[in-house]
């Protein structure tokens, strides 16, 4: 197996003792459509402290609110990840006795973490501030009612056995069914007494929001640090990046939970980086180099933004995740199967 190492070494730029990047960082060459992961646990680019994003004094970036990135690998289709987050948390709604359940985007998506984190200064955050995009549809306020009444005649009409002309439903009659459209629109009616019918708005759904971040790393520092700046960027565009293994099968690329610390949680969001190279190409290394990397990210949100998710991040510090691990998707299959077959003995008994 050829496995391409990145072992970022060397002392970071306040002698601190600590790496410039992460160590051992690998993939799998024979195998490359895989991410990258950290070995050991723990891949951890701390923009913020540890890389040439400014030139002022180390004290100061005590002061910079950080912007943290934890990576995710998704490893299933999407149908069989929106079977099992369905399951999953219908379970969950059981087992709590039917109330509202505590995480409601409780194993979204099944991946692996890469064990690779980023943490940025927030400073180069854009737009942030809080936002909701709500769709609402305009109709007439008694569709509702028409569409069920009209689901429910055409249902008892076409079933065979429950028509209007025979069965359980014949001595009702086929006039009595026709007139339910029109009784639930009265009760419609009625009910929104109040409200001007062809203006009423329904909800539909929440929009995803869209984020942007820029930062410049300087290439005008020692070795370690320049080699440290690649490495990141390499990382960065590499984990996303779609890869096409055969003409039916595509892996995603990975997926991030973004925390700017004490502030707002995005439980799951894909990135969008570009690296611009900036000034005139040095021989660093023997690398050609430009003087330094204007790293861009677009963060796009996966989940709308809900209450819950909201409350429980900024009243009770408790983010909320939407990742569940395979080994845990096994052991929740396992823990539902047992659930079930128990309810079948206890109706048997």
């Amino acid at each position: 197996m050829h496995m391409a190492v990145i072992n970022v070494s060397g002392q970071d730029r306040h002698n601190n003792g600590s790496n410039v990047g992460p160590k051992n960082l690998s993939i799998d060459h024979s195998d490359p459509s895989k991410p990258y992961k950290a070995g050991g646990g723990s891949g951890n680019f701390d923009v913020l402290r540890n890389f040439p994003w400014t030139i002022n004094p180390a004290s100061s970036r005590e002061d910079v609110v950080p912007l943290i990135f934890r990576e995710w690998n998704p490893k299933a289709s999407s149908v069989f990840n929106k079977l099992f987050s369905t399951v999953s948390q219908i379970s969950s709604g059981i087992s709590q006795g039917g109330t509202q359940i505590s995480n409601p985007i409780e194993a979204t998506y099944i991946a692996e973490p890469t064990n690779i984190s980023y943490i940025f200064p927030s400073i180069g955050l854009g737009d942030f501030t809080e936002q909701v995009q709500n769709t609402y549809n305009h109709g007439d306020s008694n569709s509702p009612f028409a569409n069920i009444a009209g689901s429910l005649k055409n249902v008892l009409q076409l079933r065979g056995g429950y028509n209007t002309k025979g069965g359980i439903l014949g001595a009702i009659g086929t006039a009595t069914i026709s007139e339910i459209p029109n009784i639930l629109k009265s009760a419609g009616t009625i009910f929104y007494q109040n409200v001007n019918s062809s203006d009423t708005q329904f909800f539909t759904s929440t929009g995803l929001q869209s984020y942007n971040f820029s930062l410049d790393l300087l290439n005008t520092g020692t070795e370690e640090e320049v080699k440290a700046n690649r490495e990141l960027c390499k990382v960065l565009i590499h984990q996303s990046t779609f890869e096409k293994t055969n003409f039916v099968i595509s892996r995603s690329p990975c997926i991030y939970s973004v925390e700017l610390e004490n502030r707002k949680w995005l439980p799951a969001c894909y990135l969008t980086p570009s690296v611009q190279n900036l000034g005139n190409f040095l021989n660093i290394g023997g690398e050609p180099t430009p003087e330094a990397y204007r790293i861009t990210l677009g963060i796009t949100e996966l989940i709308p933004q809900i209450r819950t998710v909201t409350d429980e991040y900024i009243n009770k510090k408790n983010p909320l995740s939407a990742f569940v691990t395979p080994d845990q998707v096994c052991e929740k299959l396992k823990s539902i199967a047992g659930q079930a077959d128990s309810g079948l003995q206890n109706l048997g008994s």
